[in-house]
């Protein structure tokens, strides 16, 4: 058995991950999504590590896995104790003693994004690089599907009707 140690990207919600959950549960294998205290504003990756460690409690050699700003999450509970492996999904990789906020900046991700936006032809969808700093204008331009269910072992969706373009939620 393995265990997998889940953690979300900006947002916080380890609701992110129940659909991996289930599949993890089905192949005998112990997944544990973790909530991060992304609403607390003077909490940073130090916080979120414990955070993550004290939901691993004495779990050993975890395969520890960050979606997004949940890379740099990953990046410190690997470095405060023996992990199995660090997986990174369309994750935030920081270079060694970078923080999120000088990630953005050394990364090129605002003229990576506006580079990626004017080759799709995305301009009039709503997009400003000025001020956008996540999908949302994007989103706005994507036709919106009807979830047929919104419920999760942890609750209800926080995205329920948000489905991208056009795809049907399921």
């Amino acid at each position: 058995m393995t265990t997998w140690l889940l953690l979300p990207g900006a947002g916080g919600a380890g609701w992110y991950w129940h659909r991996v959950i289930e599949i993890l549960a089905a192949r005998g294998d112990e997944a544990i999504a973790v909530d991060l205290p992304a609403e607390d504003p003077t909490a940073g990756i130090e916080r979120y590590a414990e955070v993550a460690l004290a939901a691993l409690g004495d779990r050993s050699d975890p395969v520890v896995v960050g979606q997004s700003l949940g890379g740099f999450t990953a990046v410190e509970v690997a470095r405060r104790r023996p992990v199995e492996r660090v997986v990174l999904v369309n994750a935030m990789i920081p270079a060694v003693g970078e923080t999120p906020g000088q990630w953005w900046t050394r990364s090129g991700h605002r003229e990576a994004k506006e580079a990626a936006v004017r080759a799709a032809g995305r301009e009039e969808a709503g997009f400003d690089p000025a001020t956008s700093s996540s999908t949302t204008s994007r989103r706005r331009s994507w036709p919106r599907a009807r979830r047929t269910s919104a419920t999760s072992p942890t609750g209800p969706s926080p995205t329920a009707g948000r489905c991208r373009r056009g795809r049907r939620c399921p």
